[in-house]
C-alpha cells in the first residue's frame, strides 16, 4: 500500500510489527475516560494553574490521545491529557475532544512514555517579540 493510501486509510506504520490505527476526533464523556496506570507525568502546580486558566478563558486545547482499552467496552484509557482530564473535571466540563488511536499494549505503553515527554522550551527574545506583537494587536 503507499504511503498516501496509508495515511488516507486511517493506519499509520511505527515499525516493522506495530501499527496505529487512527479511529479519529470525538467528543469523550470525561467518566468514560480511565487514567493510564503507568502514567508518570506530573505537572507542577503552577502550571496546572497556567492550564486551567487557559481552558476556562479559551475553552480551547489540544486533543487528549485516547485507546479503547481491551477489556472496558466504552471506555477509553488516556495516552495524553491526563492533566487536561483533571482541569476539564474541575471546571465543570461533561466531555472532552479526544483523538481516538486504536493501539496494543505495548504501542500504548511507548506512547505514554513518548507523547508526555514532548515539550519545548522557549527562547527568551522570540517569546519577548511574540509577546510585543500580541501587546501591539490589542
Amino acid at each position: 500500500m503507499s504511503q498516501k493510501a496509508e495515511a488516507d486509510s486511517g493506519s499509520v506504520a511505527r515499525g516493522p510489527e506495530t501499527r496505529v490505527t487512527r479511529l479519529g476526533p470525538r467528543m469523550v464523556p470525561l467518566d468514560n475516560l480511565l487514567p493510564h496506570p503507568l502514567n508518570s507525568n506530573v505537572m507542577s502546580p503552577d502550571l496546572q494553574a497556567k492550564l486551567r486558566a487557559h481552558i476556562k478563558w479559551t475553552g480551547r486545547y489540544p486533543f487528549l490521545v485516547v485507546r479503547p482499552p481491551p477489556d472496558e467496552p466504552g471506555k477509553y484509557q488516556v495516552l495524553d491529557g491526563h492533566h487536561r482530564v483533571a482541569v476539564l473535571r474541575d471546571l465543570g466540563h461533561t466531555e472532552a475532544r479526544c483523538d481516538v488511536w486504536q493501539v496494543d499494549d505495548r504501542e500504548a505503553k511507548l506512547l505514554l512514555a513518548t507523547l508526555n515527554r514532548l515539550q519545548g522550551q522557549d527562547q527568551p527574545l522570540r517569546r519577548a517579540e511574540l509577546v510585543h506583537e500580541l501587546l501591539g494587536e490589542s
